[in-house]
């Protein structure tokens, strides 16, 4: 994942958490009597070495994030596809 902030970019590895993420939603829908769904999975995300620009040249350490995601799939009876979606991805720096 690329962050591209006002004074430089620097990328993210987030397979550890887009892999929990995949595990939580491979049983969908969570809630079949309302043919919805609610995750939420925390992970460490490293900072990509060498990654960084600007004013995150040499920027190194990681992230703690947590990735939170709301779906409500068409209804009855829990159809494929979404009617709507929301996902909210909130971190803090660690130690460099």
């Amino acid at each position: 994942m690329e962050l591209e902030l006002r004074h430089g970019t620097f990328r993210l590895y987030i397979e550890g958490i887009t892999g929990k993420f995949r595990a939580q939603t491979a049983h969908e829908p969570a809630y079949g009597t309302t043919c919805s769904d609610y995750f939420h999975v925390t992970a460490s995300v490293p900072i990509v070495a060498g990654s960084g620009t600007g004013a995150y040249r040499g920027i190194g350490g990681s992230f703690s994030l947590t990735l939170t995601g709301n779906e409500d799939q068409k209804t009855p009876p829990c159809e494929p596809g979404f009617a709507s979606q929301i996902f909210v991805l909130v971190g803090s720096r660690g130690s460099s």
